[in-house]
């Protein structure tokens, strides 16, 4: 299990503050969940460059989210608990159902598909498999997820008015956001989806292009580390439209 923290160094000195890559085994981070206050103990190291050209640059990854060192966590010792409800929960819940059915890997598979790799906790061999294959893509919730998870809704739904389907559809994008976490691909992927809804659902004609735009700059805003992730790279620089066949109902 890896993930981003903010440590605090305490010492005679004034505390220390900063961004730590942290890696967990995967027993110790099962029952970790966001608000939780905790207190790791491993080692620090430094991330190196790669030694091969065009190679990944680990270093370079976490530089660019502000983070210039690392922490092979061993132990964990939850301070505060948090709190037991959440977007989290749900998705705990969901892999762990995978995991009781389908079983370890072919859950935490199932799982990555749904939710995207960054939540789950996919063994690394499972995942170099399917880098190695081209089919990385196949783990990363992106614009495709968004698609049919409005198609879906939309084909329920289709006996309904229009507004019943463009509130179905905007909350059906909110609750896959919060599932999947507010990753870059994710949150364009969903806001252009509920661009694209409002548009159909009020007639309007929608300029997809300018949508992208707007919703890309408004995204880097808030957050403009995104500007280095590829995802949000690739699904920026797709113009095609996106239309969702919303029909009014009888």
């Amino acid at each position: 299990m890896t993930f981003f923290a903010t440590p605090q160094l305490f010492e005679a000195r004034p505390t220390v503050r900063g961004l730590l890559y942290v890696s967990l085994p995967p027993k110790q981070g099962q029952e970790l969940h966001p608000g939780q206050q905790i207190e790791v103990s491993g080692y620090l190291y430094k991330p190196r460059r790669s030694s091969t050209p065009q190679g990944f640059d680990f270093e370079d990854y976490l530089t660019r989210s502000g983070i210039f060192a690392g922490l092979r966590g061993k132990t964990v010792t939850v301070k505060k608990p948090g709190g037991t409800w959440g977007g989290w929960a749900v998705r705990q819940r969901i892999v762990r159902s995978h995991s009781r059915y389908l079983g370890p890997d072919k859950g935490a598979l199932v799982s990555a598909m749904v939710l995207g790799h960054r939540r789950v906790d996919l063994p690394f061999d499972l995942r170099n498999r399917f880098v190695k294959v081209g089919l990385a893509h196949a783990l990363a919730a992106s614009g495709f997820h968004v698609s049919i998870i409005l198609l879906g809704l939309l084909k329920v739904t289709s006996r309904l008015s229009s507004r019943t389907q463009l509130l179905t559809g905007l909350i059906g994008l909110s609750v896959f956001i919060l599932l999947s976490g507010f990753e870059p691909s994710v949150s364009r992927a969903v806001l252009m989806g509920m661009a694209s809804l409002v548009a159909v659902a009020t007639n309007q004609k929608l300029n997809p292009v300018g949508v992208l735009l707007v919703v890309a700059v408004g995204l880097l805003v808030i957050q403009p580390q995104w500007i280095w992730d590829l995802g949000f790279q690739l699904g920026s620089s797709d113009r095609s439209p996106c239309h969702p066949p919303i029909q009014n109902g009888a």
